[in-house]
């Protein structure tokens, strides 16, 4: 049987990455990186969103169905690919790309789409693209931690300029239109976004948990080869030694001094993938902790226990 295309999000900040990473060294999956981030390059997507966190529905499908059709191709945008191009630089990008595209579709693997921005569009994923689903969760204080050091804000404008999410969002509205109209703290709006994000996620849970696949970022960082593995074979992927031996030799330990020669290919440091289940004990000062558990607990309640703090 044919194996579905898989879809891999949740909040960004939150292992995805590595995750989707670690999936692929099965040797069966082609990771096309986040086609709904605004950023992302036309002739890669094809897609020139206004939002991040967009909305796909049954009401406005037809136009990212045609794209998500050549995306899960590895079709080139060619000519949108081109009205990107200002420099030397550009143009050689824009090859670049080409090329990477068409060596995609050579090797005929199935695509995997890792993508955050994707998570409130997930339904529409499985239902219309036919895709598996799989939903990477992060604990708030560590998801608000890694956004505190790079300083990472948001504008909440993308929400409320989405009257369909509004609406799938309504209890969360006038906060939402707080946090739109006034710069808040970057923690404070962590909060709100990952509360967001989780809250769908368990709405999610409630409607496909014998259809999707849940996991937490924390257990895969407790036993990275035994998690992958797992979730490979569910998959209806077999998994290899090769692949095992690749993934432990990427997720061991290792002091600063190594991490000084070498970075993580597979996008987490090596040194703090042993120590995700309390990350954000070496970021957050308790203050910071126990406000972040207080105001999140109405989502986090339903992901992880309270010893798990």
């Amino acid at each position: 049987m044919k194996k579905k295309p898989l879809l891999v999000t949740g909040s960004h900040r939150s292992g995805k990455t590595y995750l989707s990473k670690g999936i692929a060294l099965s040797g069966k999956y082609e990771i096309i990186y986040e086609p709904l981030n605004k950023k992302t390059r036309l002739g890669i997507s094809g897609i020139k969103s206004r939002f991040n966190y967009l909305n796909i529905t049954a009401d406005n499908e037809d136009f990212y169905k045609l794209k998500f059709d050549k995306i899960l191709r590895y079709d080139y945008h060619f000519i949108m690919g081109t009205t990107e191009i200002g420099s030397i630089r550009d143009v050689v990008r824009n090859f670049r790309d080409f090329t990477t595209c068409m060596i995609k579709k050579v090797k005929k693997k199935i695509p995997l789409i890792d993508d955050p921005f994707a998570i409130f569009s997930a339904e529409w994923f499985y239902e219309c693209l036919g895709m598996d689903i799989v939903i990477v969760i992060r604990n708030p204080a560590s998801f608000i931690a890694s956004l505190k050091v790079l300083g990472y804000r948001y504008d909440f404008n993308n929400f409320i300029l989405q009257n369909e999410l509004m609406e799938k969002l309504k209890k969360f509205n006038k906060e939402i239109e707080k946090y739109a109209d006034r710069e808040m703290p970057l923690i404070d709006q962590g909060i709100l976004l990952w509360r967001l994000i989780y809250h769908t996620v368990n709405v999610y849970k409630k409607k496909y948990e014998k259809n999707w696949y849940f996991v937490r970022f924390e257990d895969i960082a407790k036993n990275p080869v035994f998690e992958i593995e797992r979730l490979i074979n569910s998959l209806g992927v077999k998994s290899s030694d090769s692949m095992r031996n690749k993934i432990h030799e990427y997720s061991k330990k290792c002091d600063r001094r190594e991490l000084e020669k070498e970075k993580n290919w597979m996008g987490v440091e090596k040194y703090s993938l042993n120590s995700q289940q309390r990350y954000f004990r070496l970021k957050l000062s308790d203050y910071e902790i126990g406000y972040i558990k207080e105001r999140t607990q109405d989502v986090w309640g339903n992901l992880y226990e309270e010893d798990e703090w």
